[in-house]
């Protein structure tokens, strides 16, 4: 009587045990809910967490300004830039939600310098060596300073001075990754 005793009640401990370590494997199928998976991704980033993939707009935009045009990607977030600067021609600024980026392209009238390392934006460039990687880019046999930074953030900037304006574009984003393809697309469809 007393092995059987003893018996059941080591069937009851280890059906026991096996209960507890099985649910301690599987947790419960809400355990990480949309919500709660997003709410606990917001607290570990202390900002909204993108959970989208990433992909290259297919649809794109023509911009004709009066000095420059150029392709941008549809379904963007286009700013209403005020220019606050007589010298400013034209100002176009977007927001990207997939991938994460910001497309800016201004032309400044600049008719005081005799060539873009005048400029100040570059010149800032060109003195921070240990940040932005310089190279040459030609486009309509225009030469222009092209600038990539990949640290804090990636940028890709280029800078072309024609007929006493600076043109400058730039994408901005989260890597290099993600706007390399946005910026080779824009600047293969620039003309001024």
């Amino acid at each position: 009587m007393k092995i059987l005793g003893i018996t059941v009640l080591v069937i009851i401990i280890g059906f026991f045990a096996w209960y507890l370590l099985d649910n301690l494997n599987t947790p419960s199928q809400n355990a990480l809910s949309p919500q709660k998976k997003l709410s606990s991704l917001t607290k570990l980033l202390k900002r909204d967490p993108n959970l989208e993939i990433k992909k290259i707009p297919t649809d794109w935009i023509t911009y004709n300004g009066d000095s420059i045009h150029f392709l941008y990607p549809n379904g963007g977030n286009i700013a209403k830039v005020a220019t606050t600067s007589a010298q400013i021609v034209e100002n176009f600024h977007e927001s990207i939600n997939n991938p994460l980026a910001t497309i800016t392209v201004q032309v400044v009238k600049m008719p005081d310098i005799q060539n873009l390392h005048e400029y100040p934006a570059v010149t800032l460039r060109e003195n921070q060596r240990d940040i932005y990687k310089t190279s040459t880019i030609m486009k309509q046999n225009s030469k222009g300073i092209s600038f990539t930074k990949s640290a804090d953030g990636a940028e890709k900037t280029c800078f072309f001075y024609k007929k006493g304006l600076v043109y400058s574009i730039a994408v901005s984003g989260v890597s290099l990754q993600d706007i390399e393809p946005l910026y080779n697309r824009l600047i293969s469809s620039i003309s001024f």
